[in-house]
């Protein structure tokens, strides 16, 4: 399957179906990285913008969820290519553009952007440990205990 863009919001805004050279690693207990290649004229590249998710699937099954590190990413126009390379969206829990806007209450609609981006890290994360369970790696049982508590909090909410 081809990569998929998301806004902020979780909507899909365009299926990358032109892209090329999809690649990615997943090392563990490490930050998951993605990469892409696309022509550097595709009309598809306005679609793909620095705060947006890029949701990865390998044939039938799900990769994950990126988002675009645009200090990595690298034009050639010798080659008339752009390679677009992300990082897992864990790595925003310890960006420093979200620990600037600790607000508890009165949220507004930019703020409860960044709590939404936020809750869907953590969730990525619940998605990580439950199939970590299912193939049978070690994880200790607090933390399972920890991401079942929060996602049974986010299912009643």
């Amino acid at each position: 399957m081809y990569p998929k863009v998301l806004d902020i919001n979780n909507q899909l805004v365009a299926v990358l179906d032109t892209a090329y050279k999809i690649g990615y690693t997943k090392i563990k207990n490490n930050l998951w990285t993605c990469q892409f290649t696309m022509v550097l004229k595709d009309k598809k590249n306005v679609y793909i913008k620095p705060k947006y998710f890029i949701e990865l699937y390998d044939h039938d099954r799900y990769i994950g969820k990126f988002i675009v590190n645009p200090k990595r990413t690298i034009k050639n126009e010798s080659t008339n290519e752009i390679t677009f390379q992300c990082e897992h969206v864990l790595s925003l829990l310890h960006s420093d553009v979200f620990f600037r806007y600790h607000q508890f209450s009165n949220f507004i609609t930019k703020d409860f952007r960044r709590i939404n981006a936020i809750a869907l890290c953590v969730l990525e994360l619940i998605s990580i440990a439950e199939n970590g369970v299912k193939i049978g790696a070690a994880i200790p049982r607090f933390i399972v205990n920890i991401l079942s508590s929060a996602k049974d909090k986010t299912k009643e909410g």
